[in-house]
Formats: structure tokens, C-alpha cells, sequence
């Protein structure tokens, strides 16, 4: 009887599995993955093989642009060595004495653009800089990619003259795909090349282009820190004025309380403005001096440089 009902159980457990499983798939309304639904979700042999000639394609076009900057790369160098030497050349102009005739509004705006100029001229400093280290470490970084992608070629060349991969025929688009990262590694490699043998000429340009800026940078700092000054003096001067033109009113009043009154009340609001501006002034100051600082902190060599690679 035992036996019976042992037999009964197991029978029973073998019905009622299926359907335990089918009710868990139901009650969470995911069905089970197909083995065509997992293989969707990796790219297809077309799209890996779009991806690998739009690859080439973007190696084809930086080696254009390099050898474009090679091309003008020799009278850039002569271009830039001239105007530091004119500019070393030149002593520097008080813009105090240049810009005196001017109007606190108009000094205002020039200083602005003088600052954003500044702020432009640092980040080619900094992509200077990055170009320089990148010609001191490519010699050694680009054999390596190259001897990389030669060994990756001749493997894929060996399994397209076998015709077969992991014990199975190659389809068509495997064959393609393959084919595919052969021309795009091809590309790369002809870069990389072009740029060992244009790596000397590509450090001189970089430095050539450091040292103009540089000079140009340290120029553009004395300016907006004059005109800067330039700016707090004839503001106070201003302000003084104001505060000269109350006293002389209240020296005026005389006997008329009433008016003496009001020019003394006058007098207290122009000395305040005086003392708002000479905090104006040295907020402007430091603000400026701090935004200086910055600028300098996230350009210098790199500062938030991210190598670009192909």
C-alpha cells in the first residue's frame, strides 16, 4: 500500500511541476526568452559591421586632417616665431596712458572683452601644452598600436584563407565583418604612421604656439589688471566729486536750518557712496585676480584632458 502511494506522489509532482512553472511565468507576465529573442539583443554581424567602416572612415578623415596641419604646419611655426619676437620686441603700452580719455562705461566693455580673450587665448595654451606631451609619448604608444593591429590583421586573414572559425564555416556576413575590421584597422595603422613620421614637426608646432601664447597671456593679465585699476580710480574720482559737490552745499546753507539739514543729510549719503565704492572697487579687483586663478588652474597641462584616440 506504501508503495502505491510513493508511486501516486512522484506521478502527481511530475503533472504539477509544468504547470507550477507556467503559473510563476504568469503571475510575473514574463515569458521565457526565446534563443532567437537573446541573440537580438546583441548587435547583428550587419550593424558590427556598419560600426567597423564607419570606424575607417573616421581614421581616413583625421589622417586628411593631419596631413592638412603638416602641410601648414611649417609656416604656422614661422608665423608664430615672428610675432613673439615683434611682441618681446615691443615694451608694453600703460593702458592707463592709452585708454585715460575713456569713459568708465567704455573701459567696462574692453575690459570684458579683454577677459574673454584671455579666457580664450588659455585654452589653446592648454591644447598646446596636450600636443606637446602627446608628440613626447606617441613614439612608444603608437608601435604598440600598430604591432596590436598587425597581430589582429594576420589572424583574420588566417581565418578567411581557412574559411572557418571555432570549427564552422564562415557565413557571408562573418566574412564581411571580418573584411571590415581589416580595413578599419588598415586605417588606423596608416595614421598612426603618419603621425610618428610627422611627430617632430608636430611638437615644434606645439611649442611654437605655447610660447606665442604664453607671451600674449601674461600681456592680457597686466592689461585687465590696469584696466581694472583704471576703472576703481576713475570711479573714486567719481565719487569724490559727488561727495565734494554736497560739502560745498552745505557750506552754502549757511543759516537756513532747513537747508543746512538736508546738505548735511546729503553729505552722510555721499560719504557712504565713497566708502561703496572703494569696496566695489576691491570686490572687482579680487573677483577679477580670482577668475585669473582659475583660468590658469583648468588649463594648465592636463587639466581635464582627455586623450582621443581612434
Amino acid at each position: 500500500m506504501s508503495l502505491l502511494r510513493a508511486l501516486l506522489l512522484s506521478t502527481f509532482c511530475l503533472f504539477v511541476a509544468p504547470l507550477h512553472a507556467q503559473s510563476l511565468d504568469s503571475l510575473t507576465g514574463t515569458p521565457p526568452a526565446s534563443e532567437g529573442e537573446t541573440k537580438s539583443a546583441q548587435p547583428s554581424l550587419d550593424e558590427q559591421t556598419r560600426r567597423m567602416s564607419e570606424q575607417a572612415a573616421t581614421s581616413e578623415t583625421r589622417l586628411a586632417e593631419l596631413k592638412a596641419q603638416l602641410a601648414q604646419a611649417p609656416k604656422e611655426i614661422t608665423e608664430a616665431q615672428r610675432e613673439l619676437a615683434k611682441l618681446k620686441a615691443s615694451p608694453d603700452e600703460d593702458p592707463a596712458k592709452r585708454y585715460a580719455s575713456q569713459s568708465v562705461e567704455a573701459l567696462e566693455q574692453r575690459l570684458s572683452a579683454r577677459v574673454e580673450e584671455l579666457s580664450e587665448w588659455q585654452k589653446q595654451f592648454s591644447a598646446a601644452n596636450s600636443m606637446i606631451i602627446s608628440a613626447q609619448t606617441r613614439p612608444e604608444r603608437a608601435q604598440a598600436q600598430i604591432g596590436t593591429a598587425q597581430t589582429r590583421i594576420q589572424e583574420i586573414n588566417n581565418l578567411l584563407k581557412g574559411g572557418r572559425e571555432s570549427g564552422k564555416p564562415l557565413s557571408e556576413e562573418r566574412r564581411a565583418l571580418l573584411e571590415a575590421e581589416i580595413a578599419s584597422l588598415g586605417a588606423q595603422i596608416e595614421l598612426r604612421r603618419q603621425e610618428l613620421a610627422g611627430n617632430s614637426l608636430l611638437q615644434d608646432l606645439g611649442k611654437a604656439r605655447r610660447d606665442l601664447l604664453a607671451e600674449r597671456i601674461a600681456r592680457a593679465e597686466q592689461d585687465t589688471q590696469a584696466l581694472q585699476g583704471l576703472i576703481n580710480e576713475k570711479r573714486r574720482a567719481e565719487s569724490e566729486q559727488t561727495v565734494a559737490e554736497f560739502s560745498a552745499r552745505v557750506q552754502q546753507a549757511g543759516s537756513d536750518k532747513l537747508l543746512a539739514a538736508e546738505s548735511a543729510e546729503n553729505l552722510k549719503l555721499s560719504d557712504y557712496l565713497l566708502r561703496a565704492t572703494e569696496r566695489l572697487n576691491r570686490l572687482n579687483q579680487q573677483n577679477l585676480q580670482t577668475r585669473q586663478q582659475l583660468d590658469t588652474l583648468n588649463h594648465r597641462p592636463g587639466a581635464g584632458r582627455t586623450d582621443r584616440r581612434t
